[in-house]
């Protein structure tokens, strides 16, 4: 197995960027490739920031996507719309595993790096700033007298 290319799009036009801006829509694209046909595979997608840490991971598994196979060429698409990770840089893993075994069999380890800037959503009155933690669950906020 190999990672044939991985990148970060804008959404809007397909555009690659490692400069991304926090709300903004964002599309992530790997492409990996089989010699013979690989069975059983599973896609990991990890974030990690600058020290090392795990942020988050994108799993086919868990993403509804049951084991597939390998044939020549696979693409995967991660719509990140809104992207909600601070601002900060960091690095993205590609993984490939099979179920119920710890091997990897595509070890793609820091494939990509990329840096979040601030970016002001909802019409806020200032921009999410990378003090403010790693990544933004709110959909939506309110206020009701």
């Amino acid at each position: 197995l190999s990672l044939l290319d991985v990148s970060i799009v804008q959404a809007s036009d397909g555009t690659p960027t490692s400069h991304l801006i926090f709300g903004e829509n964002y599309e992530l694209r790997a492409r990996i490739g089989a010699a013979a046909p690989f069975s059983r595979a599973g896609i990991v997608i990890q974030v990690r920031n600058t020290y090392g840490e795990l942020i988050t991971s994108i799993c086919t598994p868990e993403e509804g996507i049951a084991p597939f196979t390998i044939e020549r060429e696979t693409n995967i698409k991660i719509a990140f719309t809104p992207l909600r990770l601070f601002p900060g840089r960091y690095t993205l893993d590609v993984l490939i595993y099979r179920p119920n075994d710890n091997t990897r069999y595509l070890d793609g380890e820091s494939v990509l790096n990329f840096e979040v800037h601030p970016g002001v959503i909802a019409a806020g009155m200032w921009a999410y700033q990378n003090h403010h933690g790693c990544v933004r669950i709110a959909d939506h906020v309110s206020l009701t007298p």
